[in-house]
């Protein structure tokens, strides 16, 4: 799938001056709808602050979350990203706008196509890593990429700094959220929009993905467990399902 045909647009995009990236800096590549980030990025920023100091890359959308039945509701996504990230170093924030179902090139926008929208967010916060990588011509050594409605609990130091993960339960259902990699290794991770065929099942685009990681990329599952570690934090009930 070309990321194109999705008919996104652009409504923000707001970078700050970044000098270097030093060796202990880490990229955090957040995407995705924010949904509860209120309660989730304070705990899992301050969990990651102990690995070294954040770049955070931000993609996300002009509504909280998606809604299938009525257009999104607006808000300020810049003034509560930035009082949430306040502790941390926001480089670069892009908010776009998500076609309601009416609006978008397929009208039969199912959940595999809601789904092709969170790969397409993930390509695009971590192009504006690599943007900032080519204009320092250096690179991170290390990144992290995951949803601001992920809460987590652990610290990086108990992962070989020299392996490439990507997390999941024990049935992989939640195996696209969260990876740590190198930066070259994270680019080919938040590239597979590519791949995405949208008349396949959630599994079905679940199960190649799992596969693309570990098998292509040779990464590997975190010896970490959700629901202990790390979960989503839901809105409803704003713990983990």
């Amino acid at each position: 799938m070309e990321a194109r045909s999705l008919n996104v647009k652009n409504r923000i995009l707001q970078h700050s001056h970044l000098d270097s990236i030093g060796s202990d800096a880490l990229a955090v590549v957040i995407y995705g709808h924010l949904r509860t980030f209120l309660y989730a990025l304070p705990v899992t920023l301050k969990s990651l602050a102990k690995f070294g100091e954040l770049h955070l890359y931000i993609h996300t959308w002009d509504s909280l979350d998606v809604l299938d039945d009525a257009e999104p509701t607006l808000v300020d996504i810049p003034q509560l990203v930035h009082s949430v990230c306040d502790k941390a170093r926001l480089v670069s924030l892009q908010v776009d706008h998500q076609p309601h179902q009416s609006q978008a090139n397929d009208s039969h926008l199912t959940s595999p196509n809601r789904l092709a929208f969170m790969y397409y967010s993930m390509l695009m916060a971590n192009n504006l890593k690599k943007n900032q990588e080519n204009q320092l011509l250096s690179r991170y050594s290390r990144c992290i990429k995951l949803r601001p409605d992920i809460q987590i609990e652990f610290c990086l130091e108990t992962l070989d700094s020299s392996v490439d993960y990507y997390f999941s339960d024990e049935d992989y259902r939640h195996v696209d959220i969260i990876a740590i990699a190198s930066s070259q290794t994270m680019d080919r991770v938040c590239s597979y929009i590519g791949r995405v065929d949208c008349s396949q099942s959630d599994d079905k685009l679940r199960r190649d993905y799992s596969h693309y990681l570990s098998e292509e990329l040779a990464m590997k599952r975190a010896p970490l467990s959700y629901g202990n570690d790390w979960w989503i934090l839901r809105s409803s009930t704003f713990k983990s399902d």
